[in-house]
């Protein structure tokens, strides 16, 4: 298992939107993605503008899936350039060594 934390903040008056953007991407690693394993959306209230996303996957393989489906398109093509001001890639593809869950 692999997995990635994000601090994504959001232009000024853009977290509604990024929200519901990461919902939808949600979604569709539920329904269409057997190795997205995890993929959790944490608002922070001290943070106004910013989430955290974490994200596991059974494997680089499944990473590399999940940016196949529509969401990630969206999210380089609009999300990116439009919604966030910035992100803080805090652990990128880091290896389990412990799980609560099958790995």
């Amino acid at each position: 298992m692999i997995a990635h934390l994000i601090k994504i903040t959001a232009h000024t008056g853009k977290k509604d939107e990024l929200v519901e953007f990461l919902r939808w991407d949600a979604d569709v690693a539920a329904a269409d993605e057997p190795g997205t394993l995890r993929f959790d959306v944490y608002d922070v209230p001290d943070e106004p503008d910013a989430v955290y996303l974490y994200e596991a996957y059974a494997d680089d393989e499944a990473f590399a899936a999940h940016r196949e489906q529509p969401p990630f398109k969206k999210f380089v093509d609009h999300i990116v350039p439009n919604v966030i001001a910035k992100m803080d890639l805090l652990l990128r593809s880091a290896p389990s060594v412990a799980a609560n869950v099958p790995t």
